[in-house]
């Protein structure tokens, strides 16, 4: 009997075993090798903003990505605005589009601007208008490679220079721009991009078209590769908007965007997925 009992807690054992192993299996088919991260975008106004009180822009967020998809979890932004919110985040999936989830409202939208969040639109409101009034011309864009040997978050990394330069018509009014980005790529197996990232606001139809596909092309010539790091200045010639414009320096905005505190990780594909009840927007 002593025996048989035995045997019994022997085998109720090894079934426990068993089911465990069999539940870690599932788990670890479900896990998609990946790698959480952070993100960190600070735009600087232009020194005459500055001067009246204008403050960087500063959004943090973490973030998880694996070959074929990616999630961004915004932490903050500053100064607060109307178009982000602490706990929305971002999913980009292998459908190429972009989708904004908002939890505080439970909705998400695929139809989202961030223009007016983050980059030359939180600063500037001359790019908060209504874009179908703007024109674009002489679109002009040159690719260097910067020797040397950059690591970035434990990548080495290609530096390229990319110098762009446009003008947009608004309201008759012409005014020039100039843009040199410096940019810091990585061969990696991930799908990750940065949806603040100056072209990745840029809409590929529409007055910006032009831009947009001046900056792919440009992007193809880099052979690909992650951007881990990004600093774009934007110079804006206001010599021409009459009143107040007139023999004044250029407007500098000056915007950081970078990558940093990558880990490999185990990545729970329902993190890609938007919850049950939410319903959607726009």
């Amino acid at each position: 009997m002593f025996v048989q009992t035995q045997h019994r807690v022997v085998r109720g054992a090894l079934a426990v075993v068993a089911a465990a192993g069999l539940v870690a299996s599932v788990a670890a088919r479900r896990a998609t090798p990946g790698v959480t991260y952070k993100l960190t975008i600070t735009t600087e106004p232009p020194d005459m903003m500055r001067s009246n009180g204008m403050r960087n822009v500063v959004l943090r967020a973490h973030g998880v990505a694996t070959a074929t998809q990616q999630r961004i979890d915004l932490d903050a932004i500053e100064p607060n605005n109307t178009l982000l919110l602490p706990q929305d985040y971002f999913l980009m999936l292998d459908t190429g589009k972009t989708t904004q989830v908002s939890p505080q409202n439970s909705i998400y939208t695929d139809h989202f601007s961030l223009a007016g969040a983050v980059g030359i639109g939180a600063v500037l409101p001359m790019q908060q208008q209504d874009m179908s009034t703007l024109t674009v011309s002489r679109v002009q864009a040159k690719l260097d490679t910067i020797p040397g040997n950059d690591v970035i978050s434990g990548h080495p990394t290609r530096h390229f220079r990319v110098t762009v330069d446009y003008a947009v018509a608004a309201r008759g009014t012409e005014i020039p721009f100039h843009a040199v980005v410096e940019v810091w790529t990585a061969q990696l197996p991930l799908h990750l991009t940065n949806p603040f990232e100056q072209i990745a606001l840029l809409d590929s139809a529409g007055p910006m078209q032009a831009i947009f596909d001046k900056m792919s092309e440009i992007r193809a010539q880099m052979g690909g590769g992650v951007a881990l790091k990004t600093v774009t200045t934007t110079s804006i010639d206001i010599s021409s908007m009459g009143v107040g414009g007139g023999g004044m320096a250029p407007l500098q905005i000056v915007q950081t965007s970078e990558f940093s505190d990558m880990k490999d990780a185990d990545i729970d594909p329902a993190q890609f997925t938007i919850p049950k009840g939410f319903s959607k927007s726009g």
